[in-house]
């Protein structure tokens, strides 16, 4: 019969046990960091190449998440809201109140949005998808997308806007005509 050293079992499973919390935390610093890369890139992309992507190659917002990051803190790419945006608008006429619009992007982007696009902030003021839509209308009126000079609370689309969004379901519609092909 062999002799069990419990002791020697409870010593083997606390060090197994802290050796497998380490490289857990290890692998949380470097998911983090993954997806700090890639929403670099995706920023860069964007800046780059706002209407789609170069050599036929498409960018990594338009990657589906996989189901074993999709819990963990990776955001929804800032630039997939921009389309968003601006069709939001244009179904709303061109024009419309803030809270108008972001409801309706919320409704566009919902089979998109993480879990950590759901949390509430860390101040506690809001949810972070609907803050970072916000700011987004911000860059949005940067680039000459957007109105500057709306009256507070209106958002309303440029003809830049829209000859914008024309070209982006344009590009759209050609990638799927030639991914059915």
């Amino acid at each position: 019969m062999v002799d069990i050293n419990k002791e020697q079992l409870r010593g083997a499973r606390v060090q197994l046990a802290n050796e497998l919390s380490a490289m857990e935390e290890q692998d949380r610093t470097l998911m983090k960091k993954i997806t700090e890369h890639r929403k670099k890139l995706d920023a860069i992309d964007c800046l780059l190449e706002p209407y789609g992507s170069e050599n036929g190659r498409e960018r990594t917002a338009t990657r589906p998440i996989d189901a074993q990051t999709k819990g963990s803190n990776i955001f929804t790419p800032v630039h997939v809201y921009w389309p968003a945006i601006l069709a939001s608008l244009f179904e709303l006429g061109g024009s419309a109140s803030a809270d108008d619009v972001v409801e309706q992007v919320g409704r566009r982007l919902n089979s998109v949005l993480t879990d950590a696009d759901k949390e509430i902030l860390p101040s506690g003021a809001e949810v972070r998808w609907r803050n970072r839509v916000q700011w987004q209308r911000f860059n949005m009126t940067k680039r000459g997308l957007l109105r500057r000079d709306s009256p507070r609370g209106r958002w309303e689309i440029t003809e830049e806007g829209r000859r914008w969004l024309e070209k982006l379901k344009t590009k759209s519609q050609i990638n799927n005509n030639q991914h059915n092909e």
